[in-house]
């Protein structure tokens, strides 16, 4: 059996405390939560930070993406409200935050 990318490890390990967490606090879960309260093998990894398309450290794809109500971006959900329209960040598609994006939808990453 092939041996699972680190960064899938951490995904699939981010997935499931999310779910623990939501199934103990509801839907809403806290900023500072997010940030410090999730460790992979013994080590902190921030699942948000303030930056709105967030990589930890030594991953290879962007684990969250953040926006906000009124800011500087025209992200909005479809007509359905369930699926995120989200804009790049700042004007340059080649901007690292933006290639990590399309990298992942490219490359199917959850």
């Amino acid at each position: 059996m092939a041996e699972v990318a680190l960064d899938a490890q951490v995904r699939l390990a981010a997935f499931k405390w999310l779910h623990d967490q939501r199934m103990a606090f509801g839907e809403t879960l806290r900023f500072v939560d997010l940030r410090d309260q999730f460790y992979f093998q013994g080590r902190k990894v921030s699942l948000v930070s303030n930056p709105g398309i967030f990589k930890p450290r030594g991953m290879d794809y962007p684990i969250s993406i953040r926006t906000t109500v009124d800011g500087p971006y025209d992200d909005r959900t479809n007509y359905l409200g369930s699926l995120i329209l989200y804009k790049y960040r700042g004007n340059n598609p080649d901007h690292q935050d933006n290639v990590g994006l399309r990298n992942a939808v490219r490359d199917r990453i959850p």
